[in-house]
């Protein structure tokens, strides 16, 4: 079995992704607030950024979003959730996406996200029993579904 001995994380890990067509190419994120991006044929942690806040979901980009990590965050007491698109070469924010709406009685989190195969479309799932739709290129929203839930994780 193989064991990472290179530390990446200081507390517990809340999700993971690998790339579908970069080998090796893996990124994790924890308690600790950061996303961890890993050369996981090696063991070796390639870069941390640090968030702010708990990423939730992750996933790798396709299409228009290739070269980019998705993460659902986490929300503060009060703050709506946010999705955010990372550039994985330069590690800088591409996009954040207001994904989440706070109420009485609702968290603002952000549980999940997908990207399309095509790249074209982000699809967010939050605390608030939403789904909504996002167009890559620029993170304007498409469309918006009340599920009825009180937290959409797909």
């Amino acid at each position: 079995a193989y064991v990472c001995e290179e530390a990446g994380h200081s507390d517990h890990v809340l999700c993971l992704c690998t790339h579908a067509r970069v080998e090796g190419l893996a990124a994790s994120g924890g308690k600790d607030n950061a996303l961890v991006l890993w050369d996981a044929e090696q063991g070796k942690v390639r870069h941390r950024i640090e968030l702010g806040r708990n990423p939730l979901d992750l996933a790798f980009g396709h299409g228009p979003c290739d070269g980019s990590l998705l993460a659902a965050m986490d929300s503060l007491p009060g703050e709506e959730g946010q999705a955010l698109v990372i550039d994985v070469e330069t590690h800088q924010l591409r996009l954040a996406l207001s994904a989440s709406t706070v109420g009485p009685g609702c968290a603002g989190h952000v549980s999940c996200l997908h990207a399309s195969l095509s790249g074209g479309t982000l699809l967010t799932g939050a605390a608030d029993g939403s789904v909504r739709q996002y167009c890559a290129r620029d993170g304007s929203l498409v469309l918006q579904y009340n599920s009825g839930m009180r937290d959409v994780n797909l």
